[in-house]
């Protein structure tokens, strides 16, 4: 899996017993799965779209695929450069 799809914040769990309740890894020997949300390119580009949003100037309205597409460069780059200095 490449770093990009990596999620932000994995949590590590186990689902199972007779109640198939949630339980952490240090509660049970069953098996173990990985929740994930977000993966990193995701959460980059939310924040750099942020960013680019809140730095707008007043009335003059982006195109939407043009600010989408410049937050997507944004997260690229900066994983790219995580990944050549990591």
């Amino acid at each position: 899996m490449k770093n990009a799809n990596k999620p932000i914040a994995p949590l590590n769990a186990q689902f199972g017993g007779l109640d198939n309740e949630l339980k952490t890894e240090y509660q049970s020997e069953y098996s173990l799965y990985q929740m994930s949300g977000l993966s990193k390119r995701e959460y980059f580009a939310g924040l750099a779209m942020q960013g680019l949003c809140a730095n707008s100037i007043p009335g003059s309205h982006h195109n939407t695929k043009n600010l989408i597409e410049e937050a997507v460069q944004y997260a690229d780059e900066l994983l790219k450069q995580l990944d050549n200095h990591g």
